[in-house]
């Protein structure tokens, strides 16, 4: 309310001031009320490359999700479903990890159907490892740990 705050002494080694708006999420279509304790700040990135935004360039972009959560399980062969354990910190693919789908599962999970030359890139457990899809691993899907982002050809 524009009132200045003064934090008595004794109490000043366990509480902090913040900006109500930087507790709120406004990054949501649907406003949620509840706030964080954890302040909401913006990030700088500096970087030696020009920052864009990914959407710009991409057609696709989004995530995979669980068969079981869809009621399917997984099997001993079929269509390749990558997790993250797949993917090597280097980006190199290890196949033996590969768990497995069946056609109809892989039909219901159409969103994350990969293609070749997708990004695949971590966004739980192992953060920020990455990958291409080549045309060997196809067809393929994945899961929820996983983001998919899909390029743009031609830039518009």
């Amino acid at each position: 309310m524009g009132q200045a705050v003064t934090i008595p002494t004794d109490l000043q080694a366990h509480v902090s001031q913040a900006k109500l708006t930087d507790l709120l999420d406004f990054s949501r279509k649907d406003f949620n009320k509840a706030f964080s304790l954890t302040v909401k700040k913006a990030s700088v990135v500096e970087s030696r490359w020009e920052l864009v935004v990914l959407s710009n360039y991409s057609e696709l972009i989004t995530k995979g999700t669980t068969p079981t959560t869809l009621g399917f399980q997984f099997q001993d062969a079929g269509i390749n479903f990558v997790k993250i354990e797949s993917i090597l910190a280097d980006g190199s693919v290890d196949k033996g990890k590969f768990a497995f789908i069946n056609q109809e599962c892989h039909q219901k999970l159409s969103r994350s159907n990969l293609q070749e030359n997708d990004v695949l890139f971590s966004i739980a457990g192992a953060l920020g490892r990455t990958t291409i899809i080549s045309k060997e691993l196809l067809p393929a899907n994945t899961n929820q740990a996983l983001a998919i982002i899909r390029l743009k050809t031609e830039r518009t």
